[in-house]
């Protein structure tokens, strides 16, 4: 008895001293592909050799670390003279409203995050002091979107991140 009590102190003094297994979400890239076919999909990252999914009509279980597409969105924000802009409501909804204050004309563009330009419905109110511009966002799905504000020969002066909410 007293031998079966030491083993087990001695194998929970080992367990509690060792370490355990980390899992970590990384592999060699982050390159890969998607494939269907009528018998069903497959997808892949570089570093994975085989990876299994099984789907039934409430679940979608993926063996491995799957890596979305990623596109770098680089963004150069200028130093200009003081302006103040102002985007509101953030979180957005249906409309988004940029106020520009300063004494030129500027101008307000929108991209998705892989930099693809946004052709949204806006209007636009520009006077000697201010810039205001509403934007209709209902045709977007919800995420985060890049708002660039460009001075009147078109150089960029801000770069704005807003997410867009239901």
């Amino acid at each position: 008895m007293k031998r079966n009590f030491l083993i087990y102190l001695l194998l929970s003094v080992i367990a509690i001293r060792s370490e355990g297994q980390t899992l970590e979400r990384q592999v060699i890239g982050s390159a890969g592909t998607y494939q269907t076919a009528p018998w069903g999909s497959m997808s892949s990252t570089t570093g994975e050799c085989v990876g299994n999914t099984f789907k039934t009509a409430s679940f979608v279980l993926t063996q491995g670390f799957q890596q979305p597409l990623q596109t770098d969105l680089v963004v150069y924000e200028i130093p200009t003279e003081n302006i103040t802009v102002k985007v509101f409501p953030v979180p957005a909804s249906g409309f988004i409203n940029v106020e520009v204050n300063s004494g030129k004309h500027y101008s307000v563009t929108l991209f998705d995050m892989l930099g693809r330009q946004l052709q949204l419905p806006a209007q636009d109110v520009r006077n000697s002091v201010e810039n205001k511009f509403t934007f209709d966002l209902n045709s977007i799905a919800n995420g985060t979107y890049l708002m660039l504000v460009n001075d009147e020969h078109n150089i960029q002066v801000k770069a704005i991140k807003f997410t867009k909410i239901n």
